[in-house]
């Protein structure tokens, strides 16, 4: 299943931006009409919406995996990370204090394969979109951090779990070459949209090899 609602366009993309000088952001056009929900919390926290243009998505550090074609300007490497909701239950067996999906911030949670089925998975249609696993995702501190609480784990969990049992294969270190910070465990992919499409939470989703 996915549990993320829907895929946008990158290019046309709306984002919420805190108020800064547009030529800091590089920032272009007031994006479409949004709910009043928006308005209210943009008003309450000095905020706009803006756009980011596809070719000014470029950003140094990030190894030559990560094109300009599949990077996004506002998360660390590309735009759509998804991880199985399995490899989280095979961390947490692992774990005193159990995780969830939220650490790992994806934006589709996918259930039903075993536990780090994705670690082959090449391609990914979830619903009417495509998606093309562009290197597997290195975890950072930030997975150490509760997502409800804003606490950081004292004893570094789940993150020196991971370095335990799921530091990267040669394979997938050749795919990861370049990035910064080294090598890093992994869970999960990060993937590039090939065919723009609706998502429903729900949705079956076709993997392949």
């Amino acid at each position: 299943m996915a549990s993320h609602q829907c895929c946008e366009n990158r290019r046309n993309a709306a984002k919420l931006a805190k108020s800064m000088p547009v030529d800091k952001l590089q920032l272009t056009g007031n994006g479409p009409p949004y709910p009043s929900v928006h308005r209210e919390a943009s008003a309450e926290a000095d905020l706009r919406l803006a756009f980011f243009p596809l070719e000014r998505t470029d950003r140094a550090g990030r190894g030559p995996a990560l094109s300009r074609s599949v990077s996004g300007i506002y998360a660390d490497n590309t735009s759509y990370h998804a991880v199985v909701s399995a490899s989280i239950d095979a961390l947490n067996e692992k774990l005193e204090v159990p995780v969830k999906a939220l650490n790992f911030r994806p934006n589709f949670v996918v259930e039903g394969p075993p536990a780090f089925a994705d670690d082959s998975w090449q391609w990914m249609r979830i619903g009417q979109a495509v998606f093309k696993t562009v290197m597997p995702c290195g975890r950072c501190v930030l997975t150490t951090v509760n997502p409800e609480t804003g606490v950081k784990s004292p004893d570094t969990e789940p993150l020196s779990t991971l370095r335990k049992f799921r530091m990267p294969t040669p394979a997938q270190k050749a795919a990861m070459a370049g990035m910064l910070g080294g090598p890093a465990p992994v869970m999960g992919n990060w993937l590039a949209i090939v065919q723009l499409g609706e998502i429903n939470l729900h949705d079956a989703v076709y993997v392949y090899p």
